[in-house]
């Protein structure tokens, strides 16, 4: 019959008989070494599966960071493709938006008023993007499309997403039965909740926090009277060049900017950068150490495998291919099983608070806290933690090699697979010094290959082991005979016969402690870095007012008045700030009043005379700029730059280059003088209060607090007081960094426990045949410790080495790539906690076993005869 499948012939049957025989064997072999060695594969599998949890978990979360931006901004956008939008925080006429409608290749348009506000219920408070639309809003289809937003033109009140919901303790579907406090520009109501809408009611928008109401609405609570923040415009179709003319002439006539959803994606996108390379860094850091645990464990196992591979090959007849065959089908299954681990800890690690999109970016950007994971990364992290867990796993593969013996592991010194010649030990320290060498020298001229450099640092580390750990016992043995250290024949004895062990135990700790080192220390830098910026940004006065909640002073408020005449007051001044879209960074523009005693803080300049930039600051038609724009733009000190203002372009001459200030897109600083006029406002978004000499900061904030009244949205707060709000937020937005040096530490302290348990497993025998030598319970357990802490010595040495090397590599690529302040700085007792947890852990895990193994059976030492 045509087209019918043949059936199988005989042959066919024969090997597919032959081929499930072959797996089922394979299995078994597994299944055997299972049995017998599972303490050393399951610390293969711990290593194999913190690696790629760490990376996994990161890639997820940075990437839903752009993800969930991508479709809040499509969902609320819908069929919209242009915007008009205000480059100032006091918007434009709302009535603009009857010119966009009647703008040629134009369908639709919709006026939305966006502004931070800050809710309050009960003892809850979130931050929001409060979000006024106009009725014509419908049309743009999206999320305003939904039944559920058809009420918000005729109800009074707001609708909360389910983010600010959670956070105010209001699950979807429900509503407070009192009103909600809303601070809005310094304007303080209350309102009441019409519904919190979950994701079956709004979808994607659903995770971010964002509180939306009508345009009229949002213009009364916040102050602003017929005015607007952005126009969304629908292109008729095949009319798109038309429309985008009639939009950039109506932007150009009115002070504002034309850009596309795409435009704002792309302006997230330098804004998340810094924190995205960064996390990955520490990250890839993170990795590379987890992954050299899993080639420590596979070590730990190669004299074993090694033995195993020639009794196949002796004993059970396996040809060469045939025992290839069985070592990496071991390791394709142990790396699969441990890399699945990895994946489902990663993805319940990026779910964690402390994997939260941070803080600081809803300042500028509507997103949420879902994580997004796409089905390449699962397959990327199997196939990745499969394929090293193969490459470490092939070691025993050189025993297979032509003209090598089948018995030949057998022949070499000390243990069978365990030997180490003092030539190869001195040829691995060369190597591994001509490679820290090379790199340094690499790294020097091109930055961007710190990872890799940190990489090779890691590796050399591990390729110095043998010569380190050979020094230790060198020393020992020097001590033992000047009498001067207990007996040390028998650890010392054990170090030279099993140095392939050694190595591996001391490798272990020297890998986590130098991945601790370098991520932890980075991140030290950078804390302290953007730590003392804010000291000196806000150390220009003694008490600050701002909007509630509004840790940049980004929002404008109609100043009170009468500040100046309280008691204890000196002076107040007038601060002002905004973000400005510069090409695609969304920049932080920092508006000083020259009468503060620092323009810009001191330690932050880059480029330039700290005098002469202060001078000039003062002076007036200067600025300073991050280092990221003027490389874009080929600044330097002198040079002029155009700002887009909302009273048009104007110039300004560079006064220094300085980093990002703590934001990540980047900063300008300029006179409060200039700010008012490029912005064409007269309203503060800070006020500053210098306290009279004598006076106290706290009972001056106090007075201020009770002249302002309890009705008022402004936040009242000493320099002390914002420092440390700056403080948790700088901490929010390196939690990551944290919790990859943590969970690095714990997998490393987590491996050595194992490996040490499965040694001191294996060293029963040995032991005792010791006992029936005569030695004493506490003479072996006293020589198990004292083997330990050599181990742990040469680690240790060999780990803060490379560490320090590796900290002082992070944190220079993070000042030269990312702009954050992070300066170098060292302390002898930084390596402390990292050395003193894994020695700990290593100590006990090795006293309590260590104790029971040194009284074994003395049939042990027969049977093992």
């Amino acid at each position: 019959m045509t087209g019918a499948t043949a059936p199988p012939t005989e042959p066919d049957r024969t090997r597919e008989t032959a081929q499930w025989v072959r797996i089922g064997t394979l299995l078994t072999l597994y299944a055997g070494r299972l049995r017998r060695q599972w303490l050393q594969e399951l610390l293969a599998a711990a290593g194999i599966a913190t690696g790629v949890m760490l990376v996994f978990a990161v890639l997820a979360a940075n990437t839903s960071i752009k993800s969930s931006a991508r479709e809040i901004a499509t969902a609320i956008s819908g069929r919209a493709e242009l915007q008009l939008g205000a480059l100032g925080g006091g918007g434009f006429d709302a009535r603009l938006v009857e010119e966009v409608r009647a703008a040629p290749g134009v369908e639709t348009a919709s006026a939305l008023l966006q502004t931070r506000a800050n809710l309050r219920h009960r003892d809850d408070r979130v931050g929001v993007d409060l979000v006024g639309v106009d009725g014509s809003y419908a049309q743009l289809g999206g999320v305003s499309a939904r039944p559920a937003l058809f009420g918000i033109f005729s109800l009074p009140g707001i609708y909360l997403t389910a983010g600010a919901g959670d956070a105010l303790g209001l699950p979807p579907g429900s509503a407070p039965s009192a009103p909600v406090a809303i601070d809005v520009r310094g304007r303080n109501r209350e309102i009441p909740v019409i519904g919190v809408l979950g994701s079956h009611e709004v979808g994607p928008v659903a995770p971010a926090t964002i509180a939306s109401t009508s345009l009229e609405r949002a213009q009364e609570l916040s102050g602003m009277r017929g005015r607007a923040t952005r126009i969304l415009a629908v292109v008729r179709d095949g009319e798109a060049e038309a429309a985008r003319t009639s939009l950039e002439r109506i932007a150009r006539d009115n002070g504002l900017r034309t850009s596309t959803v795409d435009d704002e994606l792309r302006a997230l996108s330098i804004a998340t950068a810094p924190n995205d390379q960064s996390t990955m860094l520490f990250a890839a850091i993170a990795a590379i150490v987890g992954l050299l645990l899993t080639a420590m464990a596979m070590l730990l196992t190669v004299p074993e495998r090694r033995r195993e591979l020639a009794r196949m090959r002796i004993v059970g007849g396996f040809t060469s291919r045939q025992a290839t065959q069985v070592l990496l089908s071991q390791a394709i299954m142990l790396g699969l099983a441990s890399s699945a681990a990895g994946v489902l800890a990663g993805s319940l690690l990026a779910r964690s608070a402390a994997q939260a999109p941070p803080g600081y970016l809803t300042f500028a950007f509507p997103i949420g806290s879902g994580v997004d994971i796409e089905p390449w990364m699962v397959v990327a992290a199997l196939l990745g933690g499969t394929l090293f867990t193969c490459i470490a796993a092939a070691t025993p593969l050189a025993d297979l090699r032509s003209g090598r013996a089948l018995n030949a592991i057998y022949g070499t010194g000390g243990q069978p697979g365990q030997g180490i010649s003092p030539r190869l030990r001195w040829q691995l320290a060369a190597v591994a010094v001509a490679l820290v060498a090379a790199a340094s020298v690499v790294v020097a001229v091109w930055p961007g290959t710190t990872l890799l450099t940190i990489g090779i640092l890691i590796v050399a580390t591990l390729l110095a082991m043998p010569a380190v750990l050979a020094g230790v016992v060198a020393a020992a043995t020097r001590l033992e005979r000047l009498d001067r250290a207990p007996p040390l024949v028998i650890p010392v004895a054990a170090l030279r016969s099993a140095p392939v062990r050694s190595v591996a135990l001391a490798a272990t700790c020297a890998v986590a402690i130098c991945g601790a080192l370098a991520i932890g220390g980075a991140r030290t830098d950078l804390f302290d870095g953007i730590e003392q910026d804010q000291r000196e940004h806000y150390g220009t006065t003694d008490i600050w007012i701002s909007q509630r909640g509004d840790a940049l002073g980004l929002q404008p408020f109609r100043a009170p008045e009468g500040l100046a005449a309280l008691p204890g007051v000196a002076a107040v001044r007038e601060y002002m700030g905004g973000l400005l879209d510069i090409g695609d960074r969304r920049m932080w523009v920092i508006g000083r009043p020259s009468a503060d005693r620092t323009m810009v803080p001191p330690s932050q300049i880059r480029d330039g005379n700290y005098a002469t930039t202060t001078a000039r600051l003062r002076a007036g038609g200067w600025i300073t700029v991050s280092d990221q724009l003027a490389r874009e733009r080929g600044i330097a000190p002198g040079s002029k730059i155009e700002l887009p203002t909302p009273t048009g372009p104007r110039t300004f001459r560079v006064a220094a280059i300085t980093t990002n200030l703590g934001w990540g897109p980047g900063a300008i600083v300029m006179r409060a003088e200039d700010y008012r006029e490029g912005w064409s406002t007269t309203t503060p978004t800070a006020l500053e209060v210098d306290v009279a000499p004598g006076a106290s900061p706290t009972r001056v904030r106090d007075a201020i607090r009770a002249a302002l009244g309890p009705g008022t949205g402004l936040q009242v707060q000493t320099t002390a007081e914002n420092v440390a709000d700056a403080r948790e937020i700088v901490s929010d937005g390196l939690a990551r960094l944290r919790q990859i040096e943590t969970l690095l530490l714990i997998a490393a302290a987590v491996a050595i426990a194992v490996a040490m348990i499965a040694t001191i497993r294996e060293r029963r025998p040995q032991l005792a045949a010791y006992a029936i030598e005569g030695w004493s319970r506490f003479a072996l357990w006293r020589a198990l410790m004292g083997e330990t802490a050599m181990i742990l010595l040469a680690g240790c040495l060999a780990g803060i080495a490379a560490g320090t090397y590796g900290h002082y590599l992070g944190g220079r690529w993070l000042e030269q790539t990312t702009s954050f302040p992070a300066p170098w700085t060292w302390s002898p007792l930084a390596a402390l906690p990292a050395c003193g947890l894994l020695a700990g852990v290593a100590l006990l895990v090795t006293a309590v076993p260590g104790y029971l193994a040194a009284h074994p059976r003395g049939r042990l030492a027969v049977d093992r005869a």
